[in-house]
């Protein structure tokens, strides 16, 4: 029983000499992919200089418009996420959307916004869906913020990039559960990017991460000798 409850005790002390960290990340590069449909030309809006890139349509000529949001993770290297959240700001439309249905996708990213993150998606973390008192100009603004719980897809995740892609429900021309003014030719959805520093940068994407080590070889060894002590003490004692 002693050495049952010294075993207990030792392992205690070897979990606890690596605690949970905590880590707030904001996005390494944030920016808009902007795709011409008729065309099929992609490219990438000013990256550095967008305060509010935009998710966005255009029935005439057709073009879409997605939100990339890069984060890196290295700092958290081969630590188990135990709890991660990803946050954004959704500041606004320009009054064409009677409701809103925003997906958010995960992907393996590469820490850099290029035309390969449109339509980029492993999995999808969550659907924000907002509906408008009013349709046309002026309506009231979304200004909400966004969570969803992205520990999973983090943990799953192949290297030390994230990348989230922001973009409406569905496909070209109806965009699923979304709903259009048909007199507004213009349908914008503003996101608060990283250059962002209204109110020192609140309204800025974040990743909010907690984690914890894997178990380090040390406890492994002793672990595995632990249970083999006993083992053998209870064949002796049988």
């Amino acid at each position: 029983m002693r050495l049952a409850t010294s075993i207990a005790c030792v392992t205690i002390v070897l979990l606890c000499c690596d605690p949970a960290e905590a880590s707030v990340l904001r996005t390494v590069e944030d920016g808009q992919v902007d795709h011409d449909i008729d065309n099929g030309i992609f490219s990438v809006s000013q990256v550095d200089l967008q305060v509010l890139p935009n998710v966005s349509t255009i029935p005439s000529p057709p073009q879409e418009s997605q939100v990339i949001l890069e984060f890196d993770l290295s700092s958290i290297g081969s630590r188990t996420i135990t709890d991660a959240t990803l946050r954004y700001f959704v500041a606004g439309t320009n009054g064409a959307f009677g409701a809103v249905r925003l997906e958010t996708w995960f992907y393996d990213g590469n820490g850099i916004v290029d035309v390969g993150d449109f339509n980029a998606g492993i999995a999808q973390v969550g659907l924000f869906s907002w509906d408008s008192p009013s349709i046309g100009f002026p309506s009231p603004p979304v200004d909400e913020f966004v969570e969803f719980d992205v520990a999973d897809v983090l943990n799953n995740r192949t290297g030390d990039f994230a990348g989230f892609n922001l973009r409406l429900q569905g496909d070209s021309p109806d965009y699923g559960d979304n709903e259009f003014d048909a007199a507004n030719p213009f349908r914008f959805l503003g996101i608060a990017s990283d250059e962002n520093d209204v109110n020192n940068g609140i309204f800025r994407p974040s990743l909010t991460i907690t984690s914890v080590p894997e178990p380090s070889a040390s406890l492994v060894l002793f672990t595995t000798a632990a249970i083999s002590t006993l083992s053998r003490r209870r064949h002796r004692l049988a």
